[in-house]
């Protein structure tokens, strides 16, 4: 199993938001800007005598908020800009595999049946995992039958 990397929050966020379609992470932008704006303009009570402690509570968290309500936008459109290029990358990735796996079909004369339920089999291309991009015999009747074979 992979190490995870020590990441900071920041990265996190861009991270996990660049999952989200593009639409969805200028939309957090918008709406992280608008909260914690309101918040940050928002009046703080005057500091009473012996009242400290329950006024600077708010007065760190409206701190947090004045530098959260430029930050969170930024990073957010970060993430819209990953998910364009992750997303533009998988297809490109998806659009390959398929013109590779007709081409491999159509060159092919025979085509081995499965060891497992002994249908035919058809060209796969493997998208993920250690064998990521490398071509492999899956059975037809996927996902009923799991059988596979090497390309030869």
């Amino acid at each position: 199993m992979a190490r995870s990397r020590k990441s900071s929050p920041a990265e996190l966020i861009v991270e996990v938001a660049s999952l989200l379609p593009w639409w969805a992470c200028i939309g957090l932008a918008l709406v992280s800007y608008v909260a914690l704006h309101a918040y940050a303009i928002s009046s703080v009570a005057s500091i009473e005598p012996g009242k400290v402690a329950t006024t600077m509570v708010p007065m760190v968290l409206k701190g947090l908020a004045t530098a959260g309500q430029y930050i969170l936008p930024i990073l957010f459109a970060f993430a819209a800009v990953l998910s364009i290029f992750n997303r533009s990358k998988s297809k490109a990735i998806q659009q390959s595999a398929g013109t590779d796996q007709s081409a491999k079909i159509a060159t092919t004369s025979s085509t081995p049946s499965c060891p497992v339920c002994s249908s035919p089999m058809k060209m796969r291309k493997a998208m993920r995992g250690s064998n990521a991009g490398n071509a492999f015999w899956g059975c037809s009747n996927y996902p009923q039958c799991k059988g596979t074979r090497a390309a030869e």
